[in-house]
């Protein structure tokens, strides 16, 4: 892997199309089939929100796995799915605030996020500092064909087909056999 990018084992299938290749920035999104990295801009994550890049959103921040003690962003991958983990990792503007936390994507479609150890109070304070706070959860197709979007499922089922997030408090996938490497060489502007 390279600049957060991972070949899948399986086809990812995702709002009516297959992805073989996923890319994780370090800010706790997941970029499907399409690199978003930069060494020398923080990802713009609006345009790609709004455009042609299919994105997972766990839990999307300005993190820094760099500043951690004992943590980082992590991934293993099995045959029918691809376990990424962000733990221990603190937020770039607020360093005392550490997140754990992972999502799973099934080689079927369905994909689960997972949350462990997270600040006791989540803001989002868009108008303070938006990069400093949690300002999204969740998916967007990218430039999908409109004939294949569906509204994402929420649901606890296991053998769901197609697209859907399953929300899990108490499932937790061991990851430790291998690191992403995400850089981390942008700053903020002053």
């Amino acid at each position: 892997m390279n600049e957060g990018g991972a070949r899948l084992e399986f086809a990812f299938p995702f709002y009516g199309r297959a992805y073989d290749a996923v890319y994780v920035p370090h800010d706790g999104a997941i970029a499907i089939g399409r690199n978003v990295y930069s060494p020398w801009l923080f990802p713009d994550y609006s345009y790609h929100y709004g455009s042609h890049t299919p994105f997972l959103f766990p839990l999307l921040l300005d993190l820094i796995p760099e500043a951690g003690q004992a943590g980082g962003v992590y991934a293993r991958q099995e045959a029918d799915r691809l376990i990424v983990t962000w733990e221990r990792v603190p937020a770039f503007h607020r360093r005392e605030n550490v997140f754990t936390f992972q999502a799973v994507l099934y080689a079927n479609g369905v994909f689960e996020f997972s949350y462990g150890d997270l600040p006791a109070e989540l803001a989002y304070r868009p108008d303070n500092e938006p990069l400093a706070d949690v300002w999204v959860i969740g998916a967007t197709p990218g430039d999908a064909p409109e004939s294949s979007l569906q509204a994402v499922g929420w649901t606890n089922a296991s053998d769901r087909q197609g697209t859907a997030l399953r929300p899990m408090t108490t499932r937790w996938s061991s990851v430790a056999s291998q690191r992403f490497s995400c850089p981390n060489t942008w700053t903020s502007a002053a």
